[in-house]
């Protein structure tokens, strides 16, 4: 008894498959990358399981919700209310673990180890995950959580790096790459080192950025 029936669901959609349960401890682990969609899980599980060009994980999923055990039981997982259901003989998930990577033929000897944030509930009974989820999802409407991304990728980091590269690197004193002394005599500085440099002060700004946002 290997095989499970697997529910994935996010705000927008829901599919169902049947899939190895070593598929199913793949996709808790990518839980770890924290993604919204079923499109990023997909994505996010990758980092634990090589696709084969072209080839869809979850291609074979079925839209909607079908949660009826197979042969080994079966996997909810419920990325808008952060709720993981499950009775499965061949495994049990945790908050943290390991997997075996897969590297598109077989499972391999190499543990990749996960680690999935405080938010997850985590249930072994499956026979009201419905109104656990539906519970859970209504909390996370009333507390919306930071979406750091946004923070981090999003519009604020290329406004912040556009920012700080114009107002160092449209100096002249810097594109004339001026000397410096390096032990009592006047050398030349690389124009690559002078960059790096310049990169290195920047990313420590948007680093004090984000620490006074969190304080």
């Amino acid at each position: 008894m290997s095989e499970v029936r697997l529910v994935l669901r996010d705000a927008a959609r829901e599919i169902s498959g049947v899939c190895h349960g070593s598929t199913a401890d793949h996709l808790i682990a990518a839980l770890s990358a924290e993604p919204e969609t079923i499109a990023e899980l997909e994505k996010a599980v990758e980092h634990f399981y090589k696709r084969g060009d072209g080839h869809s994980f979850l291609g074979w999923f079925a839209p909607g919700v079908d949660d009826e055990p197979y042969d080994a039981g079966v996997v909810i997982v419920d990325l808008a209310a952060r709720l993981i259901a499950c009775e499965s003989t061949y495994s049990s998930p945790g908050r943290y673990g390991f997997v075996l990577y897969h590297d598109g033929r077989a499972a391999t000897d190499l543990q990749v180890n996960y680690h999935l944030p405080d938010d997850w509930t985590i249930v072994s009974d499956v026979l009201d995950w419905r109104a656990r989820a539906e519970e859970l999802r209504r909390q996370r409407l009333r507390q919306p959580p930071l979406d750091a991304r946004e923070v981090l990728y999003g519009r604020p980091l290329l406004e912040f790096i556009a920012a700080a590269c114009f107002e160092r690197f449209g100096r002249a004193a810097v594109a004339n790459n001026p000397p410096t002394v390096e032990e009592g005599k006047v050398v030349d500085v690389p124009l690559e080192a002078t960059y790096r440099t310049a990169f290195a002060g920047i990313a420590a700004r948007w680093r004090r950025v984000l620490e006074a946002e969190r304080s």
